[in-house]
């Protein structure tokens, strides 16, 4: 049995050579991933958890503590299974079975939040709201529990050149049905509508989980290769979790990546609470937050194209960089909105603008790390240990999902400015730490490209 010592790393391979992937099924899967992300990540709008979940929870219980709470546990969920996963899967030379289980418990979560809301669509009780908050951390939760088995798959049947450009044709796909999506809220939350509280809820809730439905579906359809650098059997836990310290130390990319991840989520700790300080603070009507998506997704459509050819083009690390970047100015737009008095700039009050400037650059910032990071992740890590790379990596993230929660409990506590403004620090740090990564640059290969470190 293979144990945690430097061996581990040093006999590792660095590189992530695309020999694996089969060229019979590599169109087939590609397709089928970028359907599943945009079918995943586009409807999901329709109940996003910082502004359509954040707006329901305010008219449930008026609280800003829950706000944060729901955006914390959308963290935890999608990392606290991975480290047990990672472990279990590693030795195994297919994965796709874990997806399958992930498959039905998503969908059943959401279909009983959906039931709950009916039953009880006369009068919402007090407890509802924590017991939707439980379902919907059930669904993150699974999938957080296919998580690093997704990305492994991914790196047996899309070429390494290819992933960038993958990951901008999901999320641009995704920002189309985005913005459609807004459309859909600010239609659903208004009196045009005739969708009465709960109903219009419920019907984003539905409308969310067909679409979604499909692209789960898509992704069960991919065809796996046996992985060839498994190892062939499972460290008993309490020698694998050493592992996980042990790269830390040993892989200055990977601690640098950590810490980008953190300081990142300190940036943009202000996204949840914008929605709640238009209704709460400016008196906004809810439609404004169907508005806010499209902005959002417009944003999201003009500059996903240009990060997967960045990506392609210059690498991972020059993702990540811009990316951390843009981070920076989301909190500085809401510091903004909050300190400014109000006043009207061609009608519209200028603190609703700045609010959905800061809420297009979180977005943009958010799709740039998206396409970099996991993809960064994956140049770097060797083979074999792809599963641990990544289980690792999400479970020390964890810490991140405390941030909106304290500050959620800071913002009631001192207000929104302190708070924000803290953001802004953050920021910049998070471009100091982005900008020493080492960059990864790709080399011709036969099947593809073969990333090798500088």
């Amino acid at each position: 049995m293979e144990e945690p010592g430097s061996s581990t790393l040093e006999a590792a391979s660095r590189t992530s050579p695309d020999d694996i992937i089969d060229p019979r099924h590599e169109k087939r899967n590609y397709w089928l991933t970028v359907i599943n992300g945009i079918m995943t990540g586009g409807p999901s709008t329709l109940f996003d958890p910082n502004t359509v979940v954040a707006a329901f929870i305010i008219h449930l219980s008026g609280s800003q503590a829950l706000v944060g709470l729901v955006s914390g546990l959308v963290m935890l969920g999608h990392v606290w299974p991975q480290l047990f996963v990672a472990n279990w899967i590693e030795p195994k030379p297919k994965k796709l079975f874990v997806y399958h289980i992930s498959t039905v418990l998503r969908l059943a979560s959401l279909t009983t939040l959906g039931l709950l809301i009916w039953v009880f669509r006369h009068d919402l009780p007090g407890w509802f709201v924590y017991a939707m908050i439980g379902l919907l951390f059930a669904f993150w939760s699974a999938g957080g529990f296919s998580a690093v088995a997704w990305y492994d798959i991914l790196s047996k049947t899309v070429y390494s050149y290819k992933r960038p450009v993958l990951f901008a044709w999901r999320q641009t796909g995704a920002g189309i049905i985005a913005l459609l999506a807004g459309g859909v809220i600010t239609w659903a939350l208004s009196p045009r509508s005739g969708l009465h509280y709960p109903l219009n809820y419920l019907f984003l809730l539905s409308l969310m989980t067909v679409l979604i439905a499909i692209g789960i579906l898509c992704f069960n359809l991919v065809v796996e290769p046996a992985e060839t650098h498994a190892i062939k059997k499972r460290r008993p836990f309490r020698e694998y979790l050493k592992l996980g310290p042990q790269i830390m130390r040993e892989d200055h990319n990977y601690r640098r990546l950590f810490w980008g991840q953190i300081t990142f989520s300190l940036a943009v700790m202000n996204t949840p609470f914008l929605v709640p300080f238009l209704i709460k603070d400016i008196r906004v009507d809810d439609s404004i937050i169907g508005m806010l998506m499209v902005v959002a997704a417009i944003a999201d459509l003009l500059i996903n194209v240009y990060w997967g050819q960045l990506g392609s083009r210059k690498g991972n690390r020059a993702v990540l960089v811009l990316g951390s970047k843009l981070s920076a100015f989301s909190p500085a737009l809401a510091l903004g909105a909050v300190l400014l008095p109000r006043f009207a700039l061609f009608g519209v009050d200028i603190r609703i603008v700045l609010v959905a400037l800061s809420l297009v650059m979180s977005r943009i910032a958010g799709s740039g790390l998206g396409v970099g990071r996991m993809n960064y992740l994956l140049d770097v890590a060797p083979l074999g240990m792809r599963p641990s790379y990544m289980g690792f990596m999400n479970t020390f993230s964890a810490v991140s999902m405390i941030i909106p929660m304290t500050a959620g409990s800071a913002i009631q506590l001192v207000g929104y400015w302190p708070v924000f403004a803290l953001a802004v620090i953050f920021g910049i740090v998070c471009v100091r730490v982005t900008t020493n990564l080492d960059d990864v640059k790709f080399t011709s290969h036969p099947n593809g490209y073969r990333p090798e470190e500088s």
